[in-house]
Order: structure tokens, then C-alpha cells, then sequence
């Protein structure tokens, strides 16, 4: 009857070690995954830079622009006192595997690590540790990827507060070259449906990568921003 009694108190004491570990190894894990966010959307950009279409400065002032906006996070990381402007081949061999699924977040992740510590991204620590609002917008990005000389490029943006559609929200849109001279700019409210919507006719551009910044804000929210490349091609 002891013994019965004994090994009944030993299971039951490897029964709680295992739950244990599993809970602490579960919100372990659950930390280290919510230690960077990055948009999907992000590969397209990754993609076109590990194969020569972004130049190195373009894709750099990108992801910049992400980090310090709010739009990409990852973990906290320092930037070393030495500079460099030398970004090493297997960051961008890392881009490329990454937009095709071969490497996880975090190896692409590490590679934008390398580039802060480095002082080939600079980080406005300021905007990046903004503290958030209970009621922050959320926004999605719709548009095509490629548009020929000559056609039409559509853009929809949908406002969200993470879970509700939010109408009557202000949004500005930027279109420039290459993150450099703006081409054009939209401004307007989301409707009825949390959509704004707008287009224009690819005329005149010079064939290469375009990239719309928008920014979106409402009364009793923090403001959201969001970044959207394509490519105009020449008529073949």
C-alpha cells in the first residue's frame, strides 16, 4: 500500500515537470516568434533585389523606412560605432532564398540584423518605439505587381482597426522612382467598406521600380503606414 502511495506521488511528479516545460517552453517559444513582424508582401521587393531589378541603395532605404514606420519588427538591435556600405553577397543570396521559401523569417531577419550593426541601416530609434494605441489602424495593399508602358495602374487600400472595417479615415498616398522623386500623389477618406481606392495611366514613366508610400490616420487612432513596389515595364 506504500509503495502504491509512493509511486502514485513520483507520476503525478513528473506529470506536473511535464506540464511545466511544456507551458514554459511553449511561452518561450511564443516570445521568440513575436519578436519580428514581417509583411508578406515584403518578398516581392526581397525578390526583385537579390536579382538585380532593386539597387542596393533602393532596397536598403526600404527597409528603413519599414522599421522606423512601425510596418517590420524585429528584434532590438544596436548599430556598431564602425560604418560600412559594403552589404555582403550572402545577405542578398539570404533575400532571394527567403522570397522563395527556402530559409525561415529569422535567417532573413539575421541578415537585416548584420546591416544595422553595421551602420548600412540607420535606425531613428525615436519613431521606431512609438507606444501603440489600443485603436491602431491596420491597412492592406492591393495592386499589380507588373503594369506595361501605357497601361493602368490600380491601387486599393483597405482600413481596418485589426478586426472592423474603419470608414472615413484619411489617406495620403506618395508615388515615386525608385524611392526617390514622387511622381504623384492621392489623397482621400476610406468609404463605406474601409476602402480607398485610386489609379492612373503608366505614361511617360522610364521603365523600373515604383514604390507608393501611404499614410493613414482618424481621430482616436494611431496613424498606420504602408509601402507598395511594382515594376513598369517597356512594351516588348
Amino acid at each position: 500500500m506504500q509503495k502504491s502511495t509512493i509511486l502514485k506521488k513520483q507520476i503525478s511528479f513528473i506529470i506536473l515537470l511535464s506540464t511545466a516545460w511544456l507551458i514554459t517552453g511553449g511561452l518561450l517559444v511564443s516570445a521568440y516568434a513575436e519578436q519580428y513582424l514581417i509583411p508578406s508582401w515584403i518578398k516581392n521587393n526581397a525578390k526583385w533585389w537579390s536579382g538585380g531589378q532593386i539597387e542596393d541603395s533602393d532596397f536598403v532605404k526600404g527597409i528603413q523606412y519599414l522599421i522606423e514606420t512601425g510596418i517590420m519588427k524585429i528584434p532590438e538591435t544596436k548599430s556598431s560605432v564602425s560604418q560600412s556600405s559594403q552589404i555582403p553577397t550572402w545577405i542578398k543570396n539570404n533575400a532571394g532564398w527567403w522570397a522563395d521559401g527556402k530559409i525561415s523569417d529569422s535567417d532573413f531577419v539575421s541578415g537585416i540584423q548584420y546591416l544595422i550593426n553595421n551602420g548600412i541601416i540607420r535606425i531613428n530609434s525615436d519613431s521606431a518605439n512609438e507606444p501603440e494605441s489600443t485603436q491602431r489602424l491596420s491597412i492592406t495593399l492591393e495592386g499589380k505587381n507588373v503594369v506595361q508602358l501605357g497601361g493602368k495602374q490600380y491601387i486599393t487600400v483597405k482600413v481596418t482597426d485589426g478586426k472592423k472595417l474603419v470608414t472615413d479615415a484619411a489617406v495620403s498616398a506618395r508615388v515615386t522612382y525608385s524611392y526617390g522623386d514622387t511622381i504623384k500623389t492621392f489623397d482621400g477618406v476610406s468609404n463605406y467598406y474601409g476602402e480607398f481606392r485610386f489609379s492612373w495611366n503608366i505614361e511617360g514613366y522610364t521603365p523600373g521600380t515604383y514604390t507608393v508610400f501611404l499614410d493613414v490616420s482618424k481621430s482616436g487612432y494611431t496613424s498606420a503606414n504602408g509601402l507598395f513596389s511594382f515594376t513598369v515595364k517597356d512594351i516588348a
